[in-house]
């Protein structure tokens, strides 16, 4: 029986303004606060170049590395949680095709707690159109 690393959160304080923005993927990486991979690096920058105060990257699944990552109660409460207080929640799963039940059922989940700060993306592209669409919606109110 081997125990694999988990990772509950990712999170980055970017400016003194209090835009809170969650991301959520399907599984973490080896990425932490000091050592980024490209993925944390973009959502990192785009967050910041699009004037949140802050960004958590979290995950459907909190296991490092793990071929078969399951579900699990302590890190469906804690995305519960970082969701109750984003003013923004992206799910960016990407564009794999695995665990597409699994997926679905969070997003049903999601969506019937959180529909009104609540959107889905596919790519990185998308996810900075998304941000400064978002960030220009706020100068303009």
């Amino acid at each position: 029986y081997i125990l694999l690393p988990l990772r509950y959160k990712l999170w980055f304080k970017a400016r003194i303004t209090i835009t809170e923005l969650v991301i959520i993927m399907t599984y973490p990486s080896s990425a932490d606060e000091l050592i980024f991979d490209q993925t944390t690096m973009l959502v990192r920058n785009g967050a910041v170049k699009n004037d949140f105060g802050s960004v958590s990257i979290i995950n459907l699944f909190s296991s490092i590395d793990n071929p078969l990552p399951k579900t699990d109660k302590t890190n469906t409460s804690f995305v519960m949680r970082e969701c109750d207080n984003a003013d923004v929640i992206i799910v960016a799963y990407g564009r794999s095709t695995s665990f597409e039940e699994e997926k679905k059922a969070f997003l049903n989940a999601l969506t019937e707690h959180y529909n009104d700060k609540l959107h889905t993306i596919i790519g990185y592209q998308l996810m900075i159109k998304y941000l400064f669409h978002y960030n220009n919606s706020l100068q303009n109110r």
